[in-house]
């Protein structure tokens, strides 16, 4: 057992001594870039050389370093910075459908609490399995001045005196189901300032 622990040290640090080298490589390189002791020195050794035009090239080269590094950090921030809302993003997406899971949970215990009530009404009244339409007929009905008592389907009579005069809408609806969920992106973008991914939009509809 000793001769494989011995292997396996000396087999796993191949790997580990070569992350260690990447850190450290890194380091070195980043203390180099940094090291502005060593700039200062090298412009001492040749600033008694330099004519009145090769300083205006050392101010330029000095300039240039200077807006290389700064572009290297901001490009370094600006990456950081998308990251973090790329990832906030995703949480906030993973919440709406979350959220979109707990509705449609919701609606369907509503469902079942309202088809238990109404199973309590029709046995309480009396009534035979199937006619639970006459009840919520009645229900509706009730509170206005609707004569549906000679009706076999009051219902539905109530139904054809309220939409008697009723006109026929025409609707737009000559588009797919993949442009009402972009239409409907770009609506809650523009008018509601609701920026939604086109995902979520096509879950909340389906």
């Amino acid at each position: 057992m000793d001769t494989f622990f011995r292997f396996f040290y000396e087999f796993i640090a191949i790997f580990f001594s070569g992350i260690e080298s990447i850190g450290k490589g890194f380091w070195k390189g980043l203390t180099q870039m940094f090291n502005f002791k060593t700039y200062k020195s090298v412009l001492s050794g040749y600033k008694d050389n330099f004519n009145g035009a090769e300083w205006i090239l050392v101010g330029l080269s000095i300039a240039v370093l200077v807006i290389i590094v700064i572009s290297i950090i901001l490009l370094i921030f600006f990456m950081i910075r998308k990251l973090i809302s790329y990832n906030r993003k995703n949480l906030n997406q993973d919440d709406l459908l979350d959220e979109i899971n707990n509705l449609n949970t919701q609606v369907d215990k509503l469902m079942k609490e309202k088809n238990e009530i109404m199973a309590m009404k029709v046995s309480q009244l009396g009534l035979k399995p199937g006619e639970e339409e006459l009840l919520e007929g009645s229900e509706e009905a009730d509170g206005e001045e609707v004569d549906t008592s000679d009706s076999r389907f009051p219902k539905l009579s109530r139904l054809d005196i309220e939409f008697k005069e009723y006109k026929v809408k025409k609707y737009a609806n000559n588009f797919t189901l993949a442009e009402l969920a972009e239409n409907f992106r770009c609506f809650t973008a523009s008018q509601l300032k609701l920026y939604y991914d086109i995902s979520i939009l096509r879950s909340f509809i389906a």
